[in-house]
């Protein structure tokens, strides 16, 4: 059952309810007897309970802003790890949470004059930090004290954006030069410079296994695709579009935005001719944007045309389309990032300026559960018979 559908269904059944209706079903004598019609109607009545309680499972919203920030956002989650930042008293710190406020762990420098997390994934955390002379790509492994600076020979200012299996990627600037996508694999000898031939400006935001993700930029900004090389740079542009860009790759597939007059959030599976375009329709959606993948789900915002931004989960279509905001909430919401662990849904961002985690256990998740209750009910009958 797909998360929109969930979230669609709107009665309330509690779980007792369904244990309920799962016991009596499995009361219900099948052995050798052809399925009679009140059979039918117990499998039908608990088929809308289950539908209802993943309805009613709905998100649990968790506050990651610690007290006495001013503000904080939360830029990515994985494996029990959330990154970003908090900003208090004029600074900007990465930090680093481990699923609540009280777990933040400040990840800032010695000598930093601002820091944040853009990336985590298995235990090591890659932003920047700005020093003398400028923004200085930053990796970590989840203390202030084990940061890496990334920060290649030559360069002006540089930053990091994406990490997976022991390699990052992001962006170098350099005085007459300009914007180079950039990838390293842990330190600042190992960069290898992205650019491609013939555009004058690249920047990377993603990896994810063998793929990397950004943009080139020549007139306007056009999403990009690599893998490993500079040569091995594929244009993700969809026809059509004025500009575009990618911001995440995961599973095989990358999400960011193609502007048609205006933002639509964007899903591609390699190819400039794979776009889908995710804008949700009959909602009142202005502009929409994708800023993280995984396990076939997509993160980012809407914005609505009466103001302000809600956060957005879709699973590959626009009719798929889920509204993360707070039923009833005001101001802003935006998700940044996705991921799927042990039975769970985790994605984080920010709401109101304050860093934010939403949780929901997956359809399978629930589905395992049931299956066990009937089948304990059924063995529980059988025994008594």
């Amino acid at each position: 059952m797909t998360a929109h559908l969930r979230k669609e269904v709107g009665c309330a059944v509690s779980e007792s309810v369904l244990i309920k209706a799962q016991c009596k079903l499995c009361e219900v004598k099948s052995e050798g007897v052809k399925m009679n019609q009140t059979y039918r109607k117990l499998n039908a009545t608990l088929t809308m309970l289950c539908v209802a309680v993943f309805a009613n499972g709905q998100w649990k919203l968790t506050e990651l802003h610690p007290p006495g920030a001013d503000s904080s956002i939360a830029f990515s989650v994985h494996a029990g790890q959330q990154g970003g930042h908090t900003f208090s008293g004029g600074m900007t710190h990465a930090s680093l949470w481990t699923g609540s406020a009280a777990s933040l762990v400040d990840l800032h420098p010695a000598g930093a004059g601002s820091s944040s997390i853009e990336d985590v994934e298995a235990g090591v955390q890659v932003g920047y930090a700005t020093m003398v002379g400028g923004s200085r790509a930053a990796l970590w492994s989840g203390t202030a004290a084990s940061f890496v600076n990334l920060h290649p020979a030559g360069a002006s200012q540089s930053s990091a954006y994406g990490v997976s299996g022991g390699r990052q990627v992001g962006g170098i600037w350099t005085v007459g030069v300009g914007n180079h996508a950039a990838l390293w694999s842990g330190s600042a000898a190992s960069f290898v410079d992205l650019h491609p031939a013939g555009v004058p400006q690249s920047h990377a935001y993603a990896i994810d296994g063998e793929q990397q993700v950004g943009y080139t930029y020549s007139d306007r900004p056009q999403a990009a695709l690599w893998t490993g090389t500079a040569a091995s740079y594929v244009s993700l542009h969809p026809d059509g579009a004025s500009q575009s860009l990618a911001f995440d790759t995961g599973d095989g597939q990358q999400v960011g935005l193609a502007w048609f007059g205006i933002d639509r959030a964007a899903l591609w599976t390699g190819s400039a001719a794979s776009f889908v375009n995710l804008h949700p329709v009959g909602i009142g959606a202005s502009e929409s944007r994708a800023y993280g993948v995984g396990g076939g789900q997509q993160v980012g915002r809407i914005t609505l045309s009466t103001g302000g931004s809600h956060a957005a989960i879709w699973s590959g279509s626009a009719s798929s389309f889920v509204d993360l905001h707070p039923v009833g909430a005001p101001g802003t919401s935006i998700a940044y990032s996705v991921w799927h662990d042990q039975g769970m849904t985790c994605v984080v961002g920010l709401l109101n300026s304050r860093a934010v985690m939403w949780t929901v256990p997956e359809p399978g998740t629930y589905a395992v559960f049931g299956l066990g209750l009937a089948w304990l009910a059924f063995r529980r009958r059988k025994a008594s018979l």
